[in-house]
Order: structure tokens, then sequence, then C-alpha cells
């Protein structure tokens, strides 16, 4: 059987909140919760995907989660918190903008 191919992805931003153990005692159950609120109140739904992922860096959880990594840009933050999903969601998903106090990676253009 042919699986169904589709001709672009139906959504602009691919969100991951890393989940796992280390960055859910820093709260990362709450960023998630948060951010699929807010995407939801802004209206943002068919524009925004937010998932819910494994461990993404290991080892670097303890230190620096928890992460939140942004497709198609692959733009990772770290240290997030649930108040700082006001900011990502404001600044990068509604104005491609990065939240640069929340860094932790993004590519070089080349």
């Amino acid at each position: 059987m042919q699986k169904e191919k589709i001709s672009e992805i139906p959504f602009k931003y691919h969100v991951l909140v890393c989940t796992c153990s280390s960055c859910s005692k820093k709260g990362a159950e709450n960023v998630l919760l948060s951010l699929r609120r807010k995407v939801e109140a802004e209206g943002l739904m068919g524009k925004v995907h937010v998932s819910r992922a494994g461990c993404v860096l290991r080892g670097q959880c303890r230190k620096h989660g928890p992460f939140i990594i942004i497709y198609p840009q692959n733009v990772w933050y770290h240290r997030v918190t649930a108040n700082d999903v006001d900011s990502i969601v404001e600044q990068h998903l509604k104005n491609n903008q990065i939240v640069s106090r929340l860094l932790f990676f993004t590519p070089r253009e080349t």
C-alpha cells in the first residue's frame, strides 16, 4: 500500500518542548501547557504545532533545561519558564524575532 504524501507542512512552526525528567523537574510541563494555551488564545493553531519531546540534548537538560526548539529555523531556547512563553509567542512565533535572552543555539547563516 502506497502512503499518501503531502505537498507541504500544514503549519509554519513546529515547537518542541523537552519534557524529560530533568526538564520536568524544572517546570517543563507548565511551559508546555502555557505555550499550548497561548498559541490557542492568539489564534495561531493553524500556524504553530506544539509537541512534547523526550530528552533533546542528552546530558545538558539538568544544567540548561527546560529547552524549547523551534523548527524550521532550528532555534533552541534554554532555561525556559512559563513566564517566558508570552515573549516566545509574541517575538518569535508572531514576529519572527529571536528572544535573545533565552537563546541557546541557532545555526549560522551561510
